[in-house]
């Protein structure tokens, strides 16, 4: 299992700065850089992007978040979009990437453009050596997000027979404020590559550090051993808060016991 963090959620001035503070001070196996067409900060730009491919191959867990929205009804731009991320994650050495369903009005309308995007991408991933990886997001009628992916079915209804390469990340605040945690992790083990750690109150997306909200984690922890879980793990807290160095570190120790299979009655 690989442990990394967003580089969301803390400081950095430059990609290699960034994986050092990753691996020395966190103690963590790499990064998740985050990707979106502005090429803007806090998203990786054109320049980070150049530092990603000069330090490709040297030992740190690259993998990158991409924002966009495939359920769009611009299919053909979507498909180009998410083509060269796919083509950039090649070339910097990102296996997994992270992306969203999108929108959607219509919600089954919805779920058919991502499947149709997701086959359509699927031989892409394939010939480049990256996993995709879907992540589940609001529920459908939080504040009228219309946010697709937020249960089990959608999820079972757009991945079933899907080559390999498309997997599922759990994000586990979307997934608290749902109330489907488990539930989620057990219809869908099969896919599960990635997860996304962040706590809240369940109603809300806080991003709180981990063991600050109401998570169960002993619990999350025991789902995710139920199914042989064995992906990647990602923080996606603001490491550099009040509280949010200790709740790294006690995530990290949760997340390496998990691995080693020791017992887990001293988590959070």
């Amino acid at each position: 299992m690989k442990i990394v963090a967003s580089a969301l959620h803390f400081a950095w001035d430059d990609v290699a700065g960034c994986l050092r503070r990753a691996s020395t001070e966190l103690g963590l196996d790499g990064v998740e850089f985050s990707w979106h067409r502005s090429f803007q900060r806090g998203h990786c730009t054109l320049r980070d992007m150049d530092e990603l491919t000069a330090l490709k191959g040297q030992g740190a867990v690259i993998t990158a978040h991409v924002w966009g929205d495939l359920a769009s009804a611009d299919g053909e731009g979507v498909f180009r979009e998410m083509a060269q991320w796919l083509d950039l994650a090649e070339r910097v050495g990102a296996a997994e990437l992270v992306c969203h369903g999108g929108r959607a009005t219509d919600r089954l309308a919805g779920m058919e453009r991502v499947r149709r995007i997701l086959e359509r991408l699927e031989p892409l991933c394939s010939s480049r050596g990256v996993f995709l990886n879907v992540e589940n997001h609001y529920p459908y009628e939080y504040r009228s997000c219309s946010e697709l992916l937020s249960d089990s079915w959608e999820f079972v209804s757009v991945l079933s027979g899907l080559g390999r390469r498309i997997g599922f990340c759990l994000d586990t605040g979307h997934a608290n404020m749902a109330g489907n945690m488990k539930l989620m992790i057990a219809c869908l083990g099969p896919w599960l590559r990635y997860v996304h750690i962040a706590d809240n109150g369940g109603v809300d997306d806080d991003h709180l550090p981990y063991g600050c909200g109401t998570i169960d984690w002993p619990g999350f922890w025991d789902s995710l051993r139920k199914v042989g879980f064995d992906g990647t793990v990602c923080m996606e807290f603001p490491i550099d808060a009040d509280c949010g160095m200790a709740a790294l570190k006690k995530c990290r120790m949760d997340a390496m016991r998990y691995a080693a299979g020791l017992p887990q009655s001293s988590l959070v």
